[in-house]
């Protein structure tokens, strides 16, 4: 009987045409992983979840070693022949590293940065976290640790959506090349179609210093295209996170008495729980899993770090078991500086609490700590002044933390006490023209359908500074309503 191996990657290399094709697979690896595979995914379909895919490439060479398209080829109830590693599917979480480490090399933030996890909407997006929380004042390796959302929506909106598309084109992302017109901030949460092939060669360019590989499948390989996607500086940042094992994205299940491979790994999961992802790396391999459906079905317990990185582990544990390679070193464009804890910038001289940062010399933003403000109050600290009311005498100068308005809202709903500006001086008759609202609700250029017979109000929400205490609504130029500023109002039509 004529032995059948490989058979995904065979129906796809047959396209390309040819009578004989020479591929790199290694066929003791791959028997192991499509093993492991079986197996695994056996013990997952009491959770409705029913097939994987795994693609394993070799880091010093560039080539595919092992492509497992499914757990079963033969299986016909869970379409077995459909090929998991080149179908598109939503990348979830997984496009975050190479967003920040983009970041990183384009100044705009480093790992200590420090960004705000509160609500956000932008002209009507308003993304969420996993877990529907939000986290406050978070640093960039946090938010890449715990794959938080809103930090990596603002990430993309600071690089513009743009720039990321133009390297995944350049990486060969077919489908995200493809629809680049329609895509915008909902992309780095998954909101586009990528192909596990796709994503493992993106994370191999980790293993590879930053440099974007084309992998080779076949001896016949002629098209051998690379160039650097990251600078080392910025890649070493990414490896550096994606290496600590205190994560979320550390599987539950997985025991003390199985062994922790020495690996960077992401975890990525769709919405709608219909695929898993967890792809990791070291210096020698860079592994791709896929967890899911054929059928398109969502799971209830599928996730990339709970179904998808324990397969993932196993693989590792199975071809690189105890590996003493070495593990990726700091290059000489990469420095170590300190920085306030607060901001994650530079540390300004009402600065106490300092830690280290890494940064890229002549690229990352020198900008000084400017979370401080002094504010003329009186003696009793009830009132502030500006420049133009404050008295003679009776005053002093303080210096008051500065507080986002988005952030204040957060402090508030959860209850967390900081030291707010005393409201402005009411005798004062200068017009402010610095920090105006910023109407969270109605959201601008949205359209609200209102039933006349049963109309439902519209919730007026607006963000304001720390000295603001009252709130003056005008509608079409007309005063409506005046609240206080932890209140929101609601308007009747």
């Amino acid at each position: 009987m004529v032995p059948h191996y490989l058979p995904h990657l065979s129906y796809r290399l047959k396209k390309q045409g040819g009578d004989i094709i020479q591929t790199h697979i290694n066929l003791n690896t791959q028997l192991k992983t499509e093993k492991l595979v079986e197996d695994y995914i056996r013990s997952q379909r009491l959770k409705n979840i029913r097939n994987a895919a795994v693609v394993i490439i070799d880091n010093q060479t560039n080539r595919v070693i092992t492509y497992v398209g499914s757990s079963g080829f033969m299986d016909t109830l869970d379409g077995g022949q459909v090929n998991g590693a080149a179908a598109i599917r939503q990348p979830g979480s997984t496009l975050k590293p190479l967003l920040y480490g983009l970041c990183f090399d384009e100044g705009l933030l480093t790992p200590k940065t420090v960004m705000t996890d509160v609500a956000v909407n932008y002209d009507g997006y308003a993304p969420e976290n996993y877990d529907d929380k939000f986290n406050g004042y978070v640093t960039v390796e946090y938010a890449l640790e715990h794959s938080l959302n809103i930090p990596a929506v603002k990430g993309l909106r600071l690089l513009g959506h743009e720039q990321l598309i133009n390297k995944l084109s350049a990486c060969h992302f077919k489908q995200i090349q493809k629809d680049r017109r329609k895509l915008g901030l909902s992309m780095i949460l998954g909101g586009c179609g990528t192909t596990l092939e796709e994503l493992t060669a993106l994370f191999a360019a980790f293993a590879h210093n930053g440099q974007y590989r084309l992998p080779s499948y076949t001896k016949k390989d002629s098209l051998q295209s690379s160039f650097q996607l990251l600078s080392p500086a910025a890649n070493y940042m990414i490896n550096d996170i994606l290496s600590r094992i205190n994560r979320p994205a550390f599987p539950l299940n997985w025991t003390a008495t199985e062994r922790m491979p020495k690996i960077a790994w992401k975890t990525g999961t769709s919405y709608g729980r219909k695929d898993a992802w967890s792809i990791g790396y070291n210096n020698r391999f860079t592994v791709g899993v896929w967890a899911g459906n054929f059928s398109g079905q969502g799971a209830a317990d599928l996730s990339g770090a709970n179904t998808a990185t324990p397969l993932l582990f196993k693989i590792f544990n199975t071809i690189d078991y105890d590996s003493d390679e070495a593990w990726f070193k700091q290059p000489a464009d990469c420095d170590i500086r300190r920085v306030c804890s607060e901001t994650g910038l530079l540390p300004a001289d009402h600065c106490t609490n300092l830690v280290t940062d890494y940064f890229i010399p002549l690229i990352s933003a020198t900008r000084v700590c400017d979370n401080r403000q002094e504010v003329l109050v009186s003696t009793t600290e009830k009132i502030s002044y500006c420049r133009s009311c404050v008295p003679a005498a009776g005053y002093k100068k303080k210096w008051f933390k500065v507080v986002e308005p988005e952030m204040q809202s957060w402090l508030d709903e959860n209850r967390i006490a900081y030291i707010k500006i005393p409201p402005h001086n009411p005798g004062c008759e200068v017009i402010f023209k610095g920090a105006a609202p910023v109407i969270q609700s109605p959201v601008n250029g949205t359209e609200y359908l209102i039933n006349k017979k049963d109309p439902e109000p519209l919730q007026l929400i607006c963000k304001t500074a720390n000295d603001v205490n009252k709130v003056y609504w005008y509608i079409n130029n007309k005063f409506y309503k005046a609240v206080t500023r932890k209140k929101s109002s609601f308007c009747s039509y």
